[in-house]
């Protein structure tokens, strides 16, 4: 906490309100949810003694202002946070700048709400944006986490053989031979103290929807932004709707049959099926990630 020369506010007050600046006549309720907003996205000043004009009506100092600024931040955060507090004096009058960091490790809350900035405003955030943050901030992903709800009764049997033959002719992940289904995927913590987690129901599932309303695929040609000449909808597991979309653009690419003199003639598709393929992968790897 220091006092520094106006010239650092000058710009400030130039520039205007924005996602990064604010302005505040006093150190009110407001003010505290700006700080919050500005820890939960990218960060921010809060120009206390400022008004929303961006005229400067300056603000009273004594001898414990920015003490007792601190100790209120402190107070109203969770987890707490210390910003840097500083009095800057322009024309005369002082202002105190709160500068904030943004807080990575997980949302930060003001009296128990959570708030972000969006432009010149703060916003709350939503229920799935909180829970987003704080599984980041865990170290978690989504598709790890045990689903309460569920049970090994909701994974198909079938399923899980076929994919536990996949993994063991891909040679990929090396497996003792004579290790049961449920055992890899304990040890690849697919289930976890014997409840199947998020990832393991959109694997083998046969309604992963009954746990995630959003795990379908959705397809669609587009002629325009606004003219979709084709869509399909496609559900089941993860491994369903890959296969169902490499099936669809099966249906919809144009090939071109090239006769070599070889037995069978050769097939050449508008894309490559396996460029396709990754494609899907990625796409439904992505949905995970942002779930």
């Amino acid at each position: 906490m220091e006092l520094i020369a106006t010239d650092s506010i000058h710009g400030l007050i130039t520039t205007g309100e924005n996602e990064l600046i604010e302005f505040k006549s006093s150190f009110n309720d407001e003010a505290q949810e700006t700080v919050g907003a500005f820890a939960n996205t990218s960060g921010g000043t809060v120009l206390i003694g400022v008004a929303n004009n961006g005229s400067v009506v300056g603000i009273d100092i004594g001898k414990k202002t920015l003490e007792d600024i601190a100790n209120r931040i402190q107070e109203v955060t969770d987890p707490r946070i210390q910003p840097s507090i500083s009095i800057v004096n322009h024309d005369n009058k002082d202002v105190i700048l709160i500068s904030v960091k943004p807080i990575m490790l997980g949302p930060v809350s003001i009296r128990g709400r959570y708030f972000r900035r969006m432009g010149k405003t703060n916003q709350r955030m939503s229920h799935d944006e909180i829970m987003q943050r704080m599984r980041l901030s865990s170290g978690f992903s989504w598709d790890s986490y045990v689903e309460i709800n569920a049970s090994l009764k909701d994974l198909n049997p079938d399923k899980i053989s076929d994919f536990v033959n996949q993994v063991r002719n891909a040679g990929r992940h090396p497996m003792p031979k004579d290790i049961s289904d449920l055992d890899l995927l304990h040890k690849i913590k697919l289930i976890v103290d014997d409840k199947p987690t998020r990832a393991s129901l959109l694997l083998f599932c046969d309604d992963p929807e009954k746990y995630c309303g959003s795990a379908f695929l959705k397809l669609g040609r587009f002629r325009s932004l606004i003219h979709i000449v084709d869509d399909r909808e496609i559900h089941g597991t993860l491994i369903d709707q890959l296969d169902g979309a490499v099936g669809w653009f099966r249906e919809r690419l144009e090939t071109e049959f090239v006769i070599t003199g070889k037995p069978q003639r050769d097939v050449i598709w508008e894309y490559p099926l396996d460029a396709v393929r990754e494609a899907v992968i990625n796409l439904l790897c992505h949905q995970l990630c942002i779930a």
